[in-house]
């Protein structure tokens, strides 16, 4: 079956993690491109299932598959994005969700990636950044894929926005003054 966008879509840990316990990570796979890049995959090893039992995260039957698409960063980028962030900010930002923003970080218009996070100071991050084109929620997620779900409040586009916008109006918060 065709992919129903051309995006390619990189979650946070939580995001996979979440997916699991809901059981709709094979649905998204099979109906969108999902990136995950190597601290996020480490991030990402276990969920629990509705009867509260932990089970395993493998992602590499997946990757082996081609339905998620292993992202690299390089150190540049990285050091890059930290040179740019206030380092009063760094710390409480997870490194995972440190490594996806570094990676969306200067591409260029046309590359199809978007990240899909509920942590609220990586969305003021993105908002920071003006990475708000290369971003989106999992409620606008799942409305592009026709998923039916009820999401927690994190996941809603009305949360993202709000924290996009706050990021965007106090970006001198977030970012190293030069």
């Amino acid at each position: 079956m065709q992919k129903s966008t051309p995006k390619i879509i990189l979650l946070d840990a939580q995001a996979i993690i979440d997916l699991h316990s809901w059981t709709l990570w094979k649905r998204l796979t099979h109906n969108c491109e999902v990136g995950v890049s190597s601290i996020i995959r480490q991030e990402s090893r276990f969920y629990k299932n509705a009867q509260g039992h932990k089970l395993p995260i493998d992602l590499q039957p997946d990757i082996e598959a081609s339905k998620v698409l292993q992202i690299e960063v390089a150190s540049e980028k990285m050091k890059a994005l930290v040179k740019k962030l206030n380092p009063a900010f760094l710390p409480a930002l997870d490194e995972g969700e440190l490594e996806a923003i570094a990676f969306l970080f200067g591409l260029e218009p046309k590359d199809p990636y978007y990240f899909c996070t509920a942590d609220g100071l990586a969305i003021k991050c993105l908002g920071a950044l003006g990475l708000r084109n290369r971003s989106l929620s999992l409620e606008e997620l799942f409305k592009q894929l026709r998923i039916t779900y009820f999401l927690p409040p994190k996941y809603s586009k009305a949360f993202f926005d709000k924290m996009l916008q706050e990021g965007f109006r106090d970006g001198h918060l977030y970012l190293r003054r030069e």
